[in-house]
């Protein structure tokens, strides 16, 4: 696109020494998380193993039986918890005790207790990036007044659907965005207002929606971005994705993707720019593109 500076420039840099720390600390943090997940999942593992050789060897109904297989049940509650995960196994109830830990009761009476570890949370948290001509601001509900002008215009629903958001219906769009994961704990959410430092103008956004394919894979990526229709064509799309993928890939994660109309040429030009390529993929309408271009 027009516009842009060089490819080799725009590689984000944290914007003040308080985000660089926080971000050091952030990443200390998940490495710490990372290492008493793997301690948990190999303990939950053992449980399996040893009980499941006893479940087989005896007979059904019998009080050894039922007992064995509660606290396998409970081991599953357990790894379900540890994910983040809403439980909700059959004949296991969960409930939370003032001593740290976890109670597992089936329905029966049986019970089976384990530590509750707390983690902090397993998705990476949004932190300032600058580019030559941009900052990227981690999403807050006080963006929404400013940008509530920025989006109001038709056409930039054209290849996604849909109409303008109301003042309103921003803040509490902002509102649920800025609180980084979803509700289920199953997807991250980060989220960044681009903000032009020649004038502070806010002239778009992007998005990197967090997930993994299954319990134990590398992180990926779905992306999105939009640009304000006053702000297009001058390559702030392009300039604030190419930050966002970076920081991503230096974060660790493994795979980027975005779902882009066939229409929408200059959407395209941009996941191309990020080196995607088109898949055979298609939902509701959108080609997936990918860094694996699957």
């Amino acid at each position: 696109m027009p516009g842009t500076a060089p490819d080799k420039a725009l590689g984000p840099t944290v914007s003040d020494p308080a985000a660089e720390q926080q971000l050091a600390d952030a990443t200390a943090r998940a490495e710490q998380a990372a290492a008493e997940r793997d301690e948990l999942r190999a303990a939950l593992d053992a449980v399996t193993k040893a009980l499941t050789p006893r479940i087989r060897s005896s007979s059904k109904g019998t009080p050894a039986r039922r007992s064995a297989t509660n606290l396998v049940r409970a081991t599953w509650a357990c790894s379900a918890l540890e994910r983040g995960m809403a439980v909700g196994l059959p004949h296991v109830v969960v409930k939370p005790r003032a001593s740290s830990l976890i109670r597992f009761t089936s329905l029966r009476g049986s019970a089976y207790v384990a530590p509750m570890l707390a983690y902090p949370s397993p998705w990476l948290a949004a932190v300032p990036l600058t580019t030559p001509r941009l900052s990227l601001e981690p999403l807050r509900v006080e963006h929404a007044r400013e940008a509530v002008s920025v989006f109001d215009d038709a056409r930039l629903h054209t290849w996604t659907g849909g109409t303008p958001s109301s003042l309103a219906q921003l803040e509490a769009q902002y509102g649920r965005q800025s609180a980084g994961r979803s509700p289920d704990a199953t997807q991250g959410w980060l989220n960044w207002m681009l903000r032009r430092t020649s004038d502070g103008q806010l002239v778009g956004t992007v998005q990197a929606t967090l997930y993994r394919p299954a319990a134990g894979d590398a992180l990926e990526a779905s992306l999105a971005w939009v640009v304000g229709v006053d702000y297009q064509n001058e390559g702030y799309g392009r300039e604030g994705a190419l930050a966002m993928a970076s920081w991503l890939r230096a974060q660790g994660v493994d795979g980027l993707a975005a779902y882009i109309h066939p229409g929408h040429h200059a959407s395209m030009s941009i996941a191309r720019a990020l080196g995607l390529r088109a898949s055979d993929v298609v939902e509701d309408g959108e080609v997936r593109w990918s860094d694996s271009g699957k």
